[in-house]
């Protein structure tokens, strides 16, 4: 390799951080903004002009991804102040190694996928949780705790 010799396995960890860590914050925004506003839209729209959830979400989606447009630029900058999520100073030609492209890529991979579940935490806070409500119990020894049981 004329003198560049291959990344080590440091620098490889090193290469996927830098690259995972601002889709840590694009998945948080992303999948938290999809949440919440196509959560709005399916309750403040969607029996008025008949849409279905999944129309709310996928128009939720749109709104997300309006946003992630806008401030892309400004979580990838946040992203390099980070000292300790610096990429490893690499040669142009270890920088076109597969296997440097590959820590890339499963840095972005890990990192999206972790922000999305972070970005997830508004499921815990709306009314219905992450799953839907249970049926209120009726009262013990009433005829529809009866029904209930039997059912």
């Amino acid at each position: 390799m004329s003198g560049d010799s291959m990344p080590g396995r440091r620098q490889l960890l090193a290469v996927a951080l830098a690259s995972g860590l601002p889709f840590v914050g694009f998945g948080i925004i992303d999948n938290s903004i999809m949440i919440m506003a196509g959560e709005q839209i399916d309750t403040l729209l969607g029996v008025r002009l008949g849409i279905t959830t999944l129309a709310s979400a996928a128009l939720g989606n749109l709104v997300a991804d309006v946003v992630g447009v806008g401030v892309t630029h400004q979580i990838q900058s946040n992203a390099k102040r980070i000292k300790w999520a610096a990429p490893p100073r690499l040669s142009t030609l270890q920088q076109n190694l597969p296997r440097v492209r590959y820590a890339k890529f499963a840095g972005a991979v890990l990192g999206v996928s972790l922000g999305c579940i972070v970005g997830m935490a508004p499921l815990a806070f709306m009314e219905t949780g992450f799953f839907e409500k249970a049926p209120p119990k009726a009262p013990e020894g009433s005829a529809a705790a009866a029904d209930l049981m039997s059912a």
